[in-house]
């Protein structure tokens, strides 16, 4: 494969009319690395992408390649490897010419093609189905060559657009793992453009999650999760309670004091952003442990609905305050019955905290 590469872009803007897509981005991936962009529909994901890949320029700000400046070079001239959400196949090829195609465009000589063609079906898996036409293919199937395609030619850059988004959800944690692996042992530099949480948290190095063209955090997927840098974050990346008050000190107790009088535990080393002024407080459901009413340090609170999901229970519950509040817990053999009252602890160094 072709050397590794870093990818820097310094302050990319993107105007399409008097309407902004993007808004002073500037973001490094690392050589050898995977990063995944994630954001809602209308982020502005999908934009950057397709301004690295060459298919939109700028209205302003670089793109560097190994320092090499390459913002308005033609897509030809970036050696960039890029699969597409819809696979973008030749349906009147067959497997092997559709890999085989940047190559030819290329100029390679027909005897570099073949050994070159089959190691990347070899690596996705599908070197028996070279003979067939991609309507002969699963969607799975489809996708493997579309990656072949994109790695055949030996590029600095891979770039995924919503790779996994058509396939089913069993085929796309398979796929998934294959991809993952496959970017490992190639060593590429890697941008994984996603609206799927689940596929950006398990195959990133790194997440960069975005909304309205902004780039909202840039982080290790552990440290998104845990230590969002907005209450965007937190809310994007699955499901969290959020809660918002002062920040009040009694009998060596830290609290976020919410506006029915309820006291929700923090640390005193304030972990986040600390201070005595309006603050918000992020904890995730499975931080919460359900326990009995009256427990030293709980929040009292009324079951008012239970979610089973297989591998867990997703509870949401009301404190007698009136807050509404989501836990989720391994105990799939127990019953939560609505209107049943329980307790709600957590440990207080689990409390993220945010400046209001």
């Amino acid at each position: 494969m072709a050397d590794l590469s870093s990818i820097r872009i310094e302050n990319l803007n993107m105007f399409y009319g008097v309407y902004q897509a993007l808004v002073d981005i500037s973001l490094s991936v690392r050589s050898g690395t995977l990063t995944a962009v994630l954001g809602p529909s209308g982020s502005g994901k999908s934009t950057m992408l397709s301004i690295l890949a060459g298919i939109h320029m700028p209205s302003s700000g670089r793109i560097l390649v190994d320092d090499r400046d390459v913002t308005f070079l033609p897509s030809a001239e970036r050696n960039v490897g890029l699969v597409f959400q819809s696979y973008a196949l030749f349906p009147h090829l067959s497997v092997y010419e559709n890999v085989a195609f940047p190559l030819r465009v290329r100029h390679l000589p027909e005897a570099d093609i073949r050994p070159r063609v089959m190691e990347a079906l070899d690596r996705v898996r599908i070197s028996d189905f070279a003979r067939r036409k991609p309507a002969q293919l699963s969607g799975g199937q489809q996708q493997r060559v579309a990656i072949a395609r994109a790695i055949v030619f030996q590029p600095n850059v891979l770039l995924l657009d919503e790779p996994l988004a058509a396939l089913d959800r069993k085929l796309r944690e398979e796929v998934r793992l294959e991809l993952r692996h496959l970017q490992r042992e190639l060593g590429i530099t890697t941008l994984l453009v996603t609206h799927d949480q689940d596929e950006a948290m398990s195959m990133a190095d790194e997440v960069v999650i975005m909304s309205e063209g902004r780039i909202q955090q840039i982080a290790e997927p552990r440290q998104a999760y845990h230590e969002p840098a907005n209450v965007f974050v937190a809310g994007f990346l699955g499901v969290a309670n959020v809660f918002r008050g002062p920040l009040r000190a009694a009998a060596d107790r830290v609290f976020i004091e919410l506006p029915g009088g309820e006291r929700i535990a923090a640390h005193p080393a304030g972990k986040g952003i600390g201070g005595t002024g309006a603050m918000v407080g992020i904890l995730r459901p499975e931080q919460i442990a359900i326990v009995e009413p009256g427990t030293n340090g709980s929040v009292v609170a009324t079951v008012r609905e239970t979610v089973f999901l297989g591998e867990g229970v997703r509870v949401h519950l009301q404190s007698e305050g009136g807050f509404d509040f989501v836990v989720q817990t391994a105990q799939t053999k127990r019953d939560f019955p609505a209107g049943s009252r329980v307790g709600l602890a957590w440990n207080p160094e689990d409390l993220w905290l945010l400046a209001s």
